[in-house]
């Protein structure tokens, strides 16, 4: 069974004054300015993780397959600039495999699981959206964010296992498993194209790449045959890195007066 830890800290201790900032810069911003617009956006995702450590025999990485959500609401400052705030749910994971093959084993396969699961991550993004043209890049969004988490689930599929054999060689192998620190802070890189676009609304599909800048998990991995004195190990450590594709759909508000005039985006 899984084993299951919760940091029951404020998740939401970072919003309030970025909202507060979202919604002063909504008042500040000079009424002159050619567009001004509130954007809602909800996007699902998927993409891997991947972790590093030090090489061992038959001890192989394999990427971590997650899937995520977000709600995030925007704030177009002009034509082309915009800042936004998120809520994300997020997973982190680690996946290695122990493939042991010998004359006396005729093929051993074991795969080991951890996971950080993030309910409640923030996501502070900025963006900057491409003039419409006939270049291949018109209409894209380019962001860059900031990612932070303090509540997270861990689940860590630690094991010890003992397998004799025929030949009277047993293997003997375990994992172990750390989360450390209790929260996560990363940098994120999105660009956005659209593939479907209406007068408010717009679908876009993402690729997004995020850089974690703290160790998230550590998971070690160890086996022997027959003898203790001998055996091989290696740790594996995540900082959350990660690469995957999103669809996104966007929907934008800006004042009725402005409809006839250029739109935020475009």
């Amino acid at each position: 069974m899984p084993f299951q830890r919760i940091d029951s800290r404020d998740p939401g201790s970072g919003l309030l004054p970025l909202l507060l900032i979202l919604i002063c810069l909504g008042w500040l911003s000079p009424p002159s300015l050619p567009a001004q617009a509130l954007q809602v956006e909800a996007r699902l995702g998927g993409g891997i993780n991947w972790s590093y450590g030090a090489a061992a025999p038959h001890i192989h990485q394999r990427p971590f397959p997650a899937y995520y959500g977000q709600l995030s609401l925007g704030y177009w400052v002009n034509l082309r600039i915009g800042i936004g705030l998120g809520l994300t749910q997020y997973p982190i994971g680690i996946t290695h495999l122990l493939q042991i093959e010998t004359p006396d084993i005729s093929r051993w396969n074991s795969r080991s699981h951890s996971l950080s699961y993030y309910p409640y991550m923030t996501q502070l993004l900025l963006w900057y959206a491409l003039p419409q043209g006939k270049h291949r890049l018109a209409g894209s969004q380019v962001g860059l964010g900031v990612l932070w988490a303090r509540t997270v689930f861990d689940f860590g599929w630690s094991r010890e296992t003992a397998v004799p054999y025929p030949s009277g060689q047993t293997v003997f192998e375990w994992s172990e498993w750390t989360v450390e620190p209790h929260r996560f802070w990363g940098i994120e890189a999105r660009w956005n194209v659209p593939l479907w676009t209406r007068k408010r609304q717009r679908v876009l599909a993402s690729l997004q790449v995020v850089k974690g800048l703290v160790p998230v998990i550590r998971t070690t991995r160890a086996y022997y045959i027959d003898f203790p004195d001998q055996t091989v190990s290696t740790t594996w450590t995540t900082h959350g890195d990660y690469l995957g594709l999103a669809l996104a759909y966007q929907w934008t508000w800006w004042e009725r007066k402005r409809e006839k005039g250029p739109r935020p985006g475009k």
